[in-house]
């Protein structure tokens, strides 16, 4: 499952906000991917999510795989939209 989000996060993805990413992202059992451009990283990777800028009004791609792809996928979504 997957799906494209534009992030609408006031700062993006800086530190606080990309520990925060992570958690929620660990919290599900869904292997879980953001695409930049040409780059994917795991989403449950701290060092994955710092290699990529990912800045206010930037599109991402999440992809999710696995028991719950759809709940991973919504609430992380709702992250990165800042809601």
């Amino acid at each position: 499952m997957e799906k494209t989000v534009t992030v609408g996060l006031e700062h993006g993805l800086h530190a606080n906000a990309a520990s925060a990413f992570v958690h929620e992202a660990g919290q599900y059992k869904a292997d879980v991917y953001l695409k930049k451009g040409n780059s994917t990283i795991n989403a449950k990777s701290i060092l994955g999510l710092m290699s990529i800028v990912v800045q206010k009004g930037d599109d991402v791609l999440l992809t999710a795989e696995g028991a719950d792809e759809e709940a991973a996928i919504e609430g992380l979504s709702r992250f990165l939209e800042g809601k």
